[in-house]
């Protein structure tokens, strides 16, 4: 009968380890985070079954000596944790002694106890590190509407009963995925449509070096005791597109120019159509106007990519490999006085600065704008 009971509260795994915890922000080595150093242990949930309370009790060998309250987890998934944070490693050891680990938990169907074994000290020898090369402004970009595969280290000096755990959060710290995976494992697959445009998740990469593997204590359930090195990284999953921009201003001489700055977001190229305007303002009032705006496009480098001084003559020159005349034409936005400038291009995620010039240096007041074409 009991073995019926643990099947239904309490899930295919337990843990209790000591923990390193580290924050990984780009392609660089992971950095040890606050209160980076941590005693941890969770009891998962059976699917249909339900964890009410429980506690763990360390063993006779550090400071904390009387039973800590698991708490509900915030993830949605049911779960129970206990978990303390310190500044250093001589602190854990301090608190949470080497030795036997006693747990007690209650479920709706049942009481389940079982022993975890942390001792020996001996941390993997690797961080989980990502390896993924596309970062941004601290957080690995994912496309959502795509399978997206994340790669990491290999858990080097691994045992038989090590493990790497590899999980999902949202910004709600709500569960969104999570594997227990081989320790031969260098990468998960994230099936598309998995997360959601324009949220942030959190991955929780760990590699747990397994001193006491229990698999008789809970019935269908397995515990591991050990030492763990952690890593998290943010996840990205910036919107698709690009915003229409218009600017307008004065162009001078020398560095007082009229730019536009352009961001195309996301994972994929977009067809855009940039123009530099002049002589059309006069219809609208405007006085001094420049009668022969040249428009120069530059990528993220600074680098000249592409030019034009009238649009209905076509510059050949950097990413504009053939005549663009037609394209303009067809595309309705060609502009109406044919001192104008205008460029098509496929522009593919990143930055890049429109910049309009006075021909042979002449002043007067233009305006920059590009617009998004169907692809």
């Amino acid at each position: 009968m009991s073995a019926v009971l643990a099947a239904n509260d309490v899930g295919t795994f337990y843990v209790a380890f000591k923990e390193q915890k580290y924050n990984q922000t780009d392609t660089s080595i992971p950095v040890l985070g606050n209160n980076g150093y941590r005693f941890t242990s969770r009891i998962s949930a059976a699917a249909g079954g339900t964890l009410n309370t429980g506690t763990i009790t360390p063993p006779n060998t550090g400071s904390v000596k009387t039973a800590q309250a698991y708490t509900p987890t915030d993830d949605g998934t049911g779960s129970l944790q206990f978990q303390q944070k310190f500044t250093t490693l001589s602190a854990l050891n301090g608190a949470f002694g080497d030795g036997s680990y006693s747990l007690q938990i209650a479920g709706a169907n049942g009481n389940y106890n079982s022993q975890l074994t942390v001792s020996g000290g001996t941390y993997p020898g690797e961080i989980p590190q990502v390896s993924n090369m596309n970062f941004s402004n601290g957080a690995l970009l994912v496309d959502p509407r795509k399978a997206f595969n994340v790669t990491w280290n290999s858990f080097a000096d691994h045992g038989a009963n090590d493990a790497i755990v590899f999980s999902i959060s949202d910004a709600n710290k709500q569960n969104v995925m999570l594997q227990i995976l081989a320790p031969t494992a260098t990468s998960q697959v994230i099936p598309a449509n998995t997360l959601q445009p324009l949220k942030g998740y959190t991955i929780n990469l760990i590699f747990l070096k397994v001193n006491n593997l229990n698999t008789t204590s809970i019935p269908s359930s397995t515990g591991y005791g050990g030492y763990a090195t952690t890593t998290n990284i943010n996840i990205s999953t910036p919107v698709e597109g690009f915003l229409n921009i218009s600017t307008r201003g004065k162009v001078g001489t020398g560095e007082a120019i009229l730019d536009g700055g352009i961001i195309i977001t996301g994972f994929d190229a977009h067809r855009v159509i940039i123009r530099a305007r002049g002589p059309v303002l006069s219809q609208f009032g405007v006085q001094n106007v420049l009668a022969d705006p040249t428009l120069e496009l530059h990528d993220n480098t600074g680098a000249l990519i592409a030019k034009n001084d009238d649009w209905q003559t076509t510059e050949i020159f950097g990413i504009i490999t053939a005549d663009q005349v037609s394209e303009i034409q067809n595309s309705g936005l060609a502009p109406t006085d044919p001192s104008e400038s205008a460029i098509i291009a496929t522009l593919s995620p990143g930055g890049y600065t429109a910049i309009v010039v006075g021909k042979n240096g002449a002043t007067g007041v233009a305006l920059v704008e590009a617009f998004q074409l169907e692809n």
